[in-house]
C-alpha cells in the first residue's frame, strides 16, 4: 500500500500479488487504472495518461535511425521529445 501512495495511486481494491493488475485511482488525473505492483516499483508513476514515458501522438517526436557496423544491424525507431528516458542516449 506505501508503495502504490508513494507513486500516487489509491488502490480501489485489496492487494492480491505483486503480477497481479490492482484497480486504483491516479491522485494526478483522476484516472482509474490498474498497475501491477511490481511495475510500479521499478517504474514509479505508471499512469499511462499522466506517465512522462511512451509515446504521445499528439506532442513531438523524434524519428531516428541506428546503425551498427560491426553486426550489421540497423534500427528505425521513434521516442517522444518530452519523455523522461532518453532511448537516444541508452541505445
Amino acid at each position: 500500500m506505501a508503495d502504490m501512495k508513494a507513486a500516487g495511486f489509491t488502490p480501489l481494491e485489496p492487494y492480491r500479488n505483486v503480477s497481479t493488475p490492482w484497480t486504483s485511482l491516479c491522485n494526478g488525473c483522476g484516472t482509474i487504472v490498474s498497475p501491477k505492483l511490481n511495475n510500479v516499483r521499478t517504474r514509479g508513476r505508471c499512469c499511462p495518461r499522466c506517465a512522462k514515458y511512451g509515446l504521445n501522438p499528439a506532442a513531438p517526436a523524434w524519428l531516428y535511425v541506428m546503425t551498427h557496423v560491426a553486426f550489421g544491424a540497423v534500427k528505425i525507431g521513434i521516442t517522444g521529445r518530452e519523455t523522461r528516458e532518453d532511448r537516444i542516449a541508452r541505445l
